[in-house]
């Protein structure tokens, strides 16, 4: 069922974003990575700051 509260909806979704926040394995910025979980695999930087998620995987 949606939500049209928008006050309710932000609530939500801040709290989505604190989850996400705390299990994504990589961290970035604008056009920096600034840090990578150990259990990730396969990751390869490249120049345009872009992640491809091909060949990427959690060990």
């Amino acid at each position: 069922m949606a939500n049209e509260n928008v006050g309710d909806r932000r609530t939500i979704y801040s709290k989505v974003w604190e989850q996400a926040a705390h299990d994504l394995s990589i961290i970035y910025g604008p056009g920096k990575y600034r840090g990578l979980s150990a259990r990730v695999q396969g990751f390869v930087p490249v120049p345009d700051g872009l992640i491809s998620a091909h060949g990427i995987g959690m060990h």
